[in-house]
């Protein structure tokens, strides 16, 4: 997969005053997703190594690529995620029963629930 190399920042002031931050990908992307559930993914370390993270639940996750809603054929069937400017990978039966799909301008604040 290539590296992302187009991104921006933006920050937003919560109703506390706290400023928030984070890295939004320029390039297309597929669904933006919250992790209801606290998950395994991996990483790839120096581009060999793969290490497993946990991904605390709430992290907002972009999809690099499109996510089915159907089951997948093949359980093992992985999907790339970025987080945070991180790019992890997760089960696809894990993203379809952890997460839910959210717009961007729930991310940017826009949503109450």
């Amino acid at each position: 997969m290539p590296a992302r190399q187009e991104c921006y920042d933006s920050e937003l002031f919560a109703p506390n005053g706290v400023r928030m931050t984070w890295t939004i990908p320029t390039v297309p992307h597929g669904p933006t997703l919250m992790l209801r559930v606290e998950t395994v993914a991996t990483t790839t370390q120096d581009g060999v190594k793969r290490t497993i993270v946990q991904v605390p639940a709430g992290t907002i996750l972009h999809a690099l690529d499109a996510v089915p809603e159907k089951r997948p054929e093949k359980p093992t069937e992985q999907i790339d995620l970025d987080w945070n400017g991180t790019t992890v990978r997760m089960f696809l039966v894990d993203l379809q029963q952890r997460c839910e799909r959210i717009s961007e301008a729930c991310v940017l604040g826009g949503c109450r629930s």
